[in-house]
């Protein structure tokens, strides 16, 4: 007789619900790979950044000018991943030249 009245109650019905969604989403996140990873911005990378600014303005980047030059990283990052997810990467020629370009300098390093 009690269980009949939890099971009727709304409050049970949409906690069911609530947990199918979340269980469906984290499943179909998961089989897709759209996991996100977070963007991480290494020591490397910003001294490389300093580096180029130093060589293109001929002194070194204020406190200010590194944190615009990290920001600016993160958003071509995010471009990069958002324009890739769109396909935008695929079949087209002036990418695959710059690849191809790119590749052979690497290897006559």
């Amino acid at each position: 007789m009690r269980l009949k009245t939890i099971l009727k109650e709304p409050l049970l019905h949409f906690l069911l619900i609530g947990v199918v969604l979340f269980v469906f989403v984290a499943w179909s996140t998961a089989r897709s790979g759209t996991d996100k990873a977070g963007i991480v911005v290494t020591n490397a990378q910003i001294e490389f950044l300093v580096a180029n600014y130093a060589k293109a303005w001929g002194r070194p980047p204020t406190e200010d000018e590194v944190r615009g030059l990290i920001d600016d990283r993160v958003q071509e990052e995010i471009a990069v991943r958002e324009a890739m997810a769109s396909g935008l990467d695929r079949d087209d020629t002036i990418i695959r030249r710059r690849l191809r370009q790119k590749f052979e300098v690497m290897a006559e390093e």
